[in-house]
């Protein structure tokens, strides 16, 4: 569970996953949020550096945990896994 009281500027951008009480679970990237949902980015078309250019949904915080990078490749299909990879490894680079 995510409590949006301790959530910071910084974690925009930051991996969760959506773990509701049945179905699939999802993983998503944090766009935003106010006093009751933080909004998610969950789809965009494998291009997770633009994730600001697509729509957050609204996801009730007790559903969301931040996700470790192995838990978003676990979660991720083969295509995606190397380029979510690359990306980590060229931020790497920077920090």
């Amino acid at each position: 569970m995510l409590y949006i009281k301790d959530l910071k500027s910084e974690d925009v951008g930051k991996w969760v996953l959506y773990k509701p009480s049945y179905g699939d679970i999802e993983k998503g990237k944090i766009k935003s949020w106010n006093e009751k949902f933080i909004f998610v980015v969950y789809k965009c078309d494998e291009q997770w550096e633009r994730f600001q250019d697509f729509t957050g949904c609204a996801t009730d915080p007790n559903d969301l945990n931040f996700a470790m990078l192995d838990e978003v490749f676990r979660h991720s299909n083969l295509k995606e896994a190397i380029k979510l990879q690359e990306e980590y490894e060229s931020q790497q680079k920077v920090s």
